[in-house]
């Protein structure tokens, strides 16, 4: 653990009053940020991703960044996240320093858990999202599908079903509308 541990009210605080902005956001597109952050691959659902981005229409009211690189067992995925940059997604393949970090999730308007159904733990990506007060978007399996459900902490969806993460990407409210 590092010292002082990276997510402390003081921490957190001091990032949300911070003046600088994260560098991977489009700070001139109004569409709505949703964001994947970590090591990409099967297991953290990034097929889910793939596949819900491409069932998106044209210019939709949403972009999903993927902040993150694949594992290494993972390379297939690298063409179709290439093919999907910049539009519908922004795929960030590099190491993030933990300040660049915080300031993306302070800055997203939804964090996506789109966890493969093998993967049943808790997350640091929850963890993080639950302390900006950050709405979640994740599958409805495990202990972070149970507690995003019981605590209203945002959407669930079924893990390999994009075709139902498309259509709670299109439908999401605009994170300042009272809905």
């Amino acid at each position: 653990m590092p010292d002082p541990a990276p997510l402390t009210p003081e921490t957190i605080g001091a990032v949300k009053k911070a003046p600088q902005v994260s560098t991977l956001y489009d700070k001139d597109d109004a569409r709505i940020r949703v964001v994947a952050l970590g090591r990409q691959s099967d297991r953290k659902g990034l097929p889910d991703v793939i596949r819900a981005a491409r069932a998106l229409p044209q210019k939709p009211g949403v972009r999903l960044y993927v902040s993150g690189p694949l594992e290494a067992d993972q390379q297939r995925y690298k063409a179709p996240l290439t093919e999907l940059t910049p539009d519908p997604i922004v795929w960030r393949d590099d190491y993030v320093a933990e300040e660049e970090i915080r300031l993306t999730y302070r800055d997203a308007d939804y964090v996506l858990l789109p966890y493969d159904k093998s993967f049943e733990g808790s997350s640091g990506v929850f963890s993080h999202a639950a302390a900006f007060g950050k709405p979640i978007i994740s599958t409805d399996h495990g202990c972070i599908g149970y507690r995003i459900k019981r605590h209203k902490l945002g959407f669930v969806y079924p893990s390999g079903q994009q075709e139902k993460l498309a259509e709670i990407l299109q439908t999401l409210p605009k994170p300042d509308s009272a809905e």
